[in-house]
């Protein structure tokens, strides 16, 4: 299992679990193994971002499986005006 960040996304905005390697047995079609991708909060606005995720296949005949793109969704609150002041 492998991620890729989006455009506008760094590996600094998400972190994954070390393991990264799911087992699916023979004769089953889904894994016992869990990898855990976490979206890292900060206190800047900004644009949602994204992250592929992809895996390779090997053994079996099996065919790699698709990628899939995960969302990150910005929480953070888009500021309503800008205030200067000016010191003489």
């Amino acid at each position: 299992m492998a991620t890729t960040p989006g455009a506008g996304t760094t590996t600094g905005d998400y972190t994954v679990t070390t393991n990264k390697i799911l087992t699916i047995a023979a004769g089953t079609t889904t894994s016992t193994g869990t990898v855990t991708i976490t979206a890292v909060d900060n206190d800047v606005d900004g644009p949602n971002k994204s992250v592929t995720v992809s895996g390779t296949a090997s053994g079996g005949g099996v065919g790699h499986p698709a990628s899939q793109t995960l969302t990150i969704t910005d929480d953070d609150v888009t500021p309503t005006g800008i205030t200067l002041t000016v010191d003489d």
